[in-house]
């Protein structure tokens, strides 16, 4: 992405630098190379100047700049969509381990109970007031005892742990 990012602003930069110059053959040239590449990605590039072929006006620069521009803001916002849209709340994911621990059948009534206890410190801790440095003094008891759980807890609470540190809150 940041790559195609790069290119796109690089786009944008020679439209602009093109219209300050307002060298014809410029305007043509550059219309005809970016419609080229950017054809399959942005709809209805390809229409600018459509019948006009080789006879192309410092608006149509613009126009293309602008959906350059416009494209180039659709990527940055789809990107922070899915990042945020792929987060998962500390509160989720405690949930979610709660409830894979009481419904797992291969866990016996001592190792639920086990489980809901670290859940609970771990809930505690996070809700306390004090700096990142002591919730991870705090946290390293339980990542000992994560270290000897099955790799699907242990992933489980990893990820809390790792939410709790990242958000520090």
């Amino acid at each position: 992405m940041d790559k195609l990012l790069i290119l796109i602003d690089a786009d944008i930069k020679r439209c602009e630098d093109i219209l300050k110059s307002r060298n014809y053959l410029e305007i043509v040239i550059a219309v005809e190379e970016i419609v080229d590449k950017y054809r399959d990605k942005i709809k209805s590039i390809d229409e600018i100047g459509k019948d006009k072929v080789w006879n192309y006006t410092s608006k149509d620069l613009e126009v293309i700049k602008n959906k350059l521009e416009a494209y180039r803001n659709d990527i940055i916002e789809n990107y922070n969509k899915n990042i945020i849209g792929s987060k998962i709340s500390i509160d989720e994911l405690i949930i979610e381990l709660k409830e894979n621990a009481k419904n797992n059948t291969k866990y016996s009534p001592v190792k639920i109970n086990d489980i809901m206890d670290k859940i609970n410190t771990i809930e505690l801790i996070r809700n306390e007031n004090v700096s990142i440095d002591v919730k991870w003094f705090k946290l390293k008891d339980t990542m000992l005892w994560i270290a000897n759980e099955d790799a699907e807890t242990a992933s489980k609470f990893l990820n809390i742990v790792q939410e709790i540190l990242r958000n520090k809150n």
